[in-house]
Order: structure tokens, then sequence, then C-alpha cells
């Protein structure tokens, strides 16, 4: 009786703990939200500002990745990051983004800011509430709220706000394919491959994720499958009834443009140069000193920075491409990981070509891990004691910016400790609770 008693208590304990914690998280929530938005007149929001030069031009029926502004031209379409000496210009998102971005695109840039902002925040929440309800116990979700503070506070939040970026699609569309990943309908699977055909469509690159997920033991593969051909089907018809597909073939080749461009060290400057567009001054980021070593978080590209010492793209892309491979056929042969287990190790391939890729990757390119942050926080309870450690480095990383490459740091920490989780799994052969009686042909 007593213990029963104990036991009851402690979890009451627990239960008013995380609600607590939750109840802090929202009003930060709200707090950072309203200081971002008071402070949107001080920043530019560069970045955001070639996606709507694309969506405008989409309005006016012309093709974005290779549009060059001159001054005959009128002051709604200049870029002020467009560089002369590439054919191409800044404009780096899809076609799949441009046309989400369309129907404000023509508002004036000053409002436009203001949207991206409440965005930005309701794509945080999107992210943060599916793996908050995917944990179900007190302690797993009070974690989870201490990390959602953590992340409001992290400098990657707030450069992907003030740069105006669009990386929150890829951790929320994520978030939310994993929670569907405990509801009991039979269709499950068919609406997390339709969530898959989504983050493909607005970030190619996902498309590495999708293999592993038919290794899951507790998927069932047809409904996947249906859901993922039922998602490209309607986005191909989409893509031909807007007449768009000359859009991808020049967003493609673009990428290509992209990647010439880096690898060769081409040198660059700005094609014109306005102080004001559309009522707003323009004005880039400021580095603090010692921040750009963690700015860029490309590993190959802080070497060379370091050591002058560059290596040739081709034989990178061949190295990850067959760890790509070898992971890949490990997870054929093996074929006991829950789907979310497996969506996560995905995640860690995609992060890989990122990190070890020519484009650069900047800060803002955290907010993509932001998934794997709340799912180690929820799973904090039951890791081991050295990948608790590992963990809790990786975050505390991310605020030292004195600390040389300290975005890159953070990164690698943080997906070593995912891969500790996982091989953890993957040796013991254990399984989720979800996961009972194997794979469901």
């Amino acid at each position: 009786m007593n213990r029963h008693y104990m036991i009851s208590f402690l979890r009451s304990k627990q239960f008013i703990s995380q609600r607590l914690f939750l109840l802090l998280f929202l009003s930060i929530y709200l707090f950072n939200f309203l200081d971002h938005l008071s402070k949107i007149d001080s920043f530019f929001l560069i970045d955001l500002r070639n996606r709507v030069i694309g969506a405008r031009l989409f309005s006016q029926h012309q093709s974005p990745y290779y549009y060059k502004w001159d001054p005959s031209q009128p002051e709604t379409l200049y870029d002020p990051i467009d560089k002369c000496g590439i054919k191409n210009n800044g404009i780096t998102a899809p076609p799949s983004v441009l046309l989400l971005i369309e129907p404000i695109a023509n508002k004036s840039y000053y409002s436009i800011s203001y949207y991206w902002v409440i965005i930005h925040y309701l794509f945080f929440l999107l992210t943060f509430i599916p793996v908050y309800w995917y944990f179900k116990t007190d302690p797993s979700r009070l974690y989870i709220s201490l990390a959602g503070i953590i992340l409001l506070f992290s400098s990657q939040w707030r450069s992907s706000v003030f740069m105006g970026q669009s990386h929150f699609f890829f951790p929320a569309i994520l978030s939310v394919a994993i929670s569907f990943t405990s509801i009991k309908a039979v269709s499950r699977y068919f609406f997390i491959g339709l969530l898959l055909a989504v983050l493909v469509w607005i970030r190619p690159n996902a498309i590495l994720l999708i293999p592993f997920l038919f290794y899951a033991t507790n998927i069932n593969r047809k409904h996947l499958l249906v859901g993922l051909v039922s998602g490209c089907v309607f986005f191909i018809g989409l893509t031909l009834l807007l007449n768009h597909g000359h859009y991808w073939l020049d967003f493609f080749r673009s990428c290509k443009d992209w990647v010439e461009y880096y690898v060769s060290d081409v040198p660059h400057r700005p094609c014109y140069v306005l102080d004001s567009i559309e009522g707003k001054i323009v004005r880039f980021p400021q580095i603090r000193p010692m921040q750009w070593q963690g700015e860029v978080v490309n590993v190959f590209d802080i070497l060379f920075n370091k050591t002058g010492v560059k290596i040739n793209q081709t034989p990178i892309n061949i190295g990850c491409a067959s760890v790509y491979l070898l992971v890949l056929y490990a997870c054929y042969k093996k074929r006991f990981a829950a789907t979310e287990d497996m969506i996560l190790t995905g995640i860690v391939l995609y992060w890989l070509f990122e990190i070890c890729g020519p484009i650069p990757k900047t800060s803002y390119y955290f907010v993509e891990l932001f998934i794997v942050v709340y799912f180690m926080a929820g799973k904090f309870s039951v890791l081991s004691k050295s990948n608790k450690l590992v963990f809790l480095i990786s975050l505390l990383c991310s605020f030292l910016d004195f600390i040389p490459v300290n975005l890159t740091l953070s990164e690698i920490l943080l997906m070593i400790s995912l891969c500790q989780y996982l091989l953890q799994k993957y040796l013991k052969h254990e399984k989720s609770p979800l996961d009972k009686g194997g794979c469901i042909i």
C-alpha cells in the first residue's frame, strides 16, 4: 500500500512538473514571437527576398532562376544578393516553395516580412506539438518542453527567422509523419506516404529518406507505396496543369550551376547596389568576431578555410554514396527497426550528404534537425549515460560562439548521439512498443 502510494505520488509530481514546463515553454514561445515580430524593422530578411522575387516572376509567367535584374526593371524584382559573373541568380528554392509563396508575393515586402515571421512560429509549433503528443509519458514531455525552450533561444532559430529561410518545412512534416506511426488507423501508412511525397516536392533532397522506410518491420509497405505514388501523381499533375515543368528543369540546371560555381571559386560581386528596396533599408546580417568560424557547417569548407587543403568533390560524393548504400543494405538485412527509427536513420544519411556537399550549409540549416532534438529529448530517460552526455554537450555547443566551428561540432555530436541510440537498438534487437507482430506485407 505504501509502495503504491509512493508511486502515485511520484507520478503526480512528474505530471505537475511536465505541465509547468509546458506552460513555461508556451510563455517563452509567445515572448519570443512578439519580440521577433517587434524587431522585424531592423532586419531585411535577405534570403526571403529572392524567394519572393521568384514567386513574383511566377505570377508573370517568367522562369525565375536565370532572371537578371537591371535598372530598367521594376524595383519589386531587385535582389541585392544577385551576383555578376555567374549565369544564374540567388534563387535556390525549388518551384514548389515559390508556388506556396505566390499568394502573398505581390503584397509589399514590408508586409511579407511580418507574415514570414508568423509562418516561422506556426511551423515551430507544428514541429513541437506532434512529437509532444507522440510521447505519452510525463518525463518525455517534460524534456521535450525543455528542448523547445532551448531551441527558441538558439542562434540557429534566430538566424532562420531574420534571414527569412524556409527550412522549417522539413522538421514539421517529419514530426507529423512520426506522430502518425502511433495512430491505430490502418490507413496511417498511406498518409505517411503522402507526407513524404509533399516533403520531397518541397525539399527534393529528402528523397534520400524514403528507401529506409520500406525496411521497417511494422510498416504496411503497400499502403506506404500507394500514398507515395498518389502524392507523386498529384504533384506531377499539378506541375503539368500549371505548366511549371520548365521551371523544374531550370531549377535543377541552376543547382548544377551553383555546384560548379562553388567548386571553381569564381570571384563575384553584386550586380547593382541599392540602399533601400520597397521602403526597407537593406541590412546585411552582421557576423560577430570569430562567429564566421561557426557559420559555415560543411566539414570540407572548414578544412579548406583553416588549412588551405582542398579535397576534390568527386571522392567525397563517392564516399557518401558508399556509406548510404552500406547503411541501406544493413537495414535491409536486419529489418527489425520501427518506422520512426527508420525515418531517423534516413535523416542521418540526408544530413551526411548536406554536411559534405559543396553548397555552403550555414547555421539556419540546423532547423531541419529540430525533429532530432525533440526525439532525443523524448527518449532522454532511456538513453545510456554516455548517450545523454553527448546529447547535452551537442546542445551546449550550439551556444558557445567563442569556440571555433561550434555549430559544426554541435551538429556532429547531435548526430553521434542519434546514431548511438539507433545502434543500441539495432544491436540489442529491441523493438518499439508499436512494433509488435513483425512486418505487415
